[in-house]
C-alpha cells in the first residue's frame, strides 16, 4: 500500500527504459505519418496517371458518369464527357449510352436526363441513350447503371426474338465482341475521376475500358478534383468492399 503524500522517485534504470518507450513511440509516429504521406502521394499520381495510359475498347454500352447541371443544362464538366461519349459512339465504340445521375438540391433535373437530353440534341437517335436518374455517387452510377443495362439487354433480347432478325451495329470493331459479354462497358469520366471509377468498377466486378473528358474551360475546377480524390477513392472503396462482403447489391437501399 502506498500512504497518502509518498512520492515514488523513480530510479535511473527506470529513467531510461521510459525514455526508450517514448522515444519508440514517436519513431513509430513518424514512421505512420510518413508512410500515409507516401501513400496519398502514390495515390495522387495514380490519378493523374492513369488517364493518360487508359485506352478505350469496342463496348456493349457507353457509360458516362454524371456531373452538375444548372438551367441551362450539364456544366462544362459533365458537357465535356458527354462530348466524348457522343465521339466514342461515332466512332463505332458501342451502339447504345447510357446517362447517370439523380437530381441534386440545387439541381432543376436529374443528370442523367440533362445528358441525355444533351445527346439526343447533338444528334443521337432516342433509342440509343437512356438515362439512369436515381444515383448520387460514383458507386451508385456504376450499381445502377449496371441494373438498368440489364434490363435493356433483356429488353432487347425479347424484341429481336419477336422480330427474328439481328440488332442493328454501328461497326465491325462492335461486331467482333459482341457475342462475348453482354455488359461490357466504356466508361466515360473526367480524366481526375477516371481512376476512381476504374478502382469501383473492378471492385463490382464490371468488365470495363476507360476514356478521359478534360474541360479547358473548368480547368480550375478540375485541379481541385484531383485534389479531392484521394480521400474520395478511400471512402468509395470502403463503401465497396461493404457491398462485396455483406452480399449488398444494387438492388438494395443503403
Amino acid at each position: 500500500m502506498i500512504r497518502k503524500g509518498v512520492v515514488l522517485k523513480l530510479g535511473p534504470d527506470m529513467h531510461v527504459a521510459v525514455s526508450r518507450r517514448h522515444d519508440r513511440l514517436r519513431r513509430i509516429m513518424r514512421g505512420m505519418g510518413i508512410g500515409l504521406v507516401v501513400l496519398l502521394i502514390i495515390t495522387e499520381a495514380a490519378v493523374v496517371i492513369f488517364p493518360l495510359v487508359a485506352r478505350p475498347k469496342p463496348a456493349q454500352v457507353i457509360v458516362v458518369l454524371g456531373a452538375e447541371v444548372d438551367a441551362n443544362g450539364p456544366k462544362a464538366i459533365y458537357a465535356a464527357r458527354l462530348f466524348e461519349a457522343a465521339r466514342l459512339y461515332a466512332a463505332g465504340m458501342a451502339p447504345r449510352i447510357v446517362t447517370t445521375g439523380g437530381q441534386g438540391p440545387t439541381e432543376p433535373m436529374s443528370e442523367g436526363e440533362a445528358g441525355r437530353l444533351m445527346l439526343l440534341m447533338s444528334g443521337l437517335p432516342p433509342e440509343t441513350v437512356r438515362a439512369e436518374t436515381v444515383s448520387t455517387t460514383t458507386l451508385e452510377n456504376l450499381l445502377y447503371a449496371r441494373t438498368l443495362i440489364r434490363s435493356w439487354n433483356q429488353t432487347t433480347r425479347s424484341e429481336r426474338s419477336e422480330a427474328s432478325e439481328p440488332m442493328h451495329v454501328p461497326s465491325p470493331a462492335y461486331e467482333l465482341h459482341s457475342t462475348t459479354n453482354e455488359e461490357r462497358l466504356l466508361i466515360v469520366s473526367s480524366w481526375y475521376h477516371l481512376f476512381r471509377a476504374m478502382l469501383l468498377a473492378r471492385c463490382l466486378g464490371i468488365e470495363a475500358s476507360y476514356a478521359a473528358a478534360t474541360a479547358p474551360a473548368a480547368r480550375q475546377e478540375e485541379l481541385f478534383g484531383a485534389l479531392r480524390e484521394v480521400p474520395a477513392i478511400y471512402l468509395n472503396a470502403f463503401r465497396c468492399l461493404v457491398i462485396r462482403f455483406t452480399g449488398e447489391d444494387e438492388r438494395s437501399r443503403w
